[in-house]
């Protein structure tokens, strides 16, 4: 289980890489951060039909009342989910064309640290300086990585402020997913599900929030340049394998080593960068991405 976990957390981190390089590209002509994050969620919904589908040709699935009951509850359990899920991901969309990429998903991937705080809180795990030290390790790899050439320029306070709080809010989400949702067994369609369940959700109720956001010029509506559809088809797929195995990979590893396992995700998107032409290899990302993966490292063994 535990190499299934891991399995499912590298493919994760390659989705999580292109995914952020496709939507620096779009943002940059096209932005629209609730309008992305809308498309790219409601796609999860896709996953329903399918694991219902499989799921038919099991014998014996009829449920009674009771079980439909509890099932209701779930929902509303997923539906808070949702919420913390959706806004620290509005975050992330809102922060993509403000800051450095290097810079956003180093600090967007800070929130191991508070998934340990708030595990340690909401999911009582006990205190381990194992731990800490594979979190410390890794915080001071994504300091290095961001803060070593950034000194000299000026930061866009509402970008960082937006990474920040998105980091915050994932935390919560991861914690609150290990405490609220996931079995003591987990299944690979139990996480399809939950993930089918906030498509679901987030395309009937973030409808709602277009108007909203019109009518109070946070973000008026417009529908993307045609050439940018397939960009914005590729930005849903890959966010929902990320986000499928990314929860796939907690249950089986726990919030908080999946955590900071996505952390790997930081020295990869800076590599990409560099092949791209987009940044140059100093010696800052090599430092802090050795610390990352000794970080991970800690955080994994047994």
């Amino acid at each position: 289980m535990q190499l299934l976990g891991l399995a499912f957390l590298l493919v994760s981190i390659v989705a999580f890489v292109a995914q952020s390089e496709i939507v620096q590209s779009v943002q940059t002509g096209y932005y629209k951060p609730f309008f992305l994050l809308y498309i790219a969620h409601s796609c999860y919904l896709f996953f329903l039909p399918i694991q219902i589908i499989i799921c038919s040709l099991e014998p014996d699935t009829k449920w009674n009342t009771q079980d439909w009951q509890m099932y209701l509850r779930f929902v509303t359990r997923v539906g808070l989910l949702t919420l913390f899920f959706t806004l620290g991901a509005l975050l992330w969309y809102v922060s993509v064309s403000k800051i450095p990429m290097g810079d956003l998903t180093a600090i967007y991937n800070t929130s191991c640290f508070f998934t340990y705080l708030l595990s340690l809180w909401i999911l009582k795990e006990p205190f381990q300086w194992q731990k800490i030290t594979g979190v410390l390790c890794s915080v001071a790899g994504i300091c290095f990585i961001s803060l070593w050439t950034r000194l000299e320029e000026k930061n866009d306070v509402l970008g960082y402020t937006a990474a920040i709080l998105s980091s915050v809010l994932v935390a919560l989400y991861e914690t609150l997913y290990t405490k609220l949702a996931v079995p003591p067994r987990p299944t690979v369609f139990f996480s399809i599900h939950v993930v089918g369940l906030i498509g679901v959700l987030t395309l009937v109720f973030g409808s709602f929030m277009f108007p909203i956001l019109h009518f109070l010029e946070w973000e008026t509506f417009q529908l993307p340049p045609n050439d940018q559809w397939i960009n914005i088809g590729l930005i849903s797929l890959l966010g929902v394998i990320f986000n499928a195995l990314f929860m796939l990979s907690m249950s089986f590893l726990g919030p908080v080593i999946a955590s900071v396992g996505i952390l790997l995700s930081i020295p990869a998107t800076t590599l990409v960068d560099v092949f791209f032409g987009h940044s140059e290899l100093g010696w800052n990302i090599i430092i802090g991405g050795c610390c990352i993966v000794i970080g991970f490292l800690f955080m994994n063994r047994q």
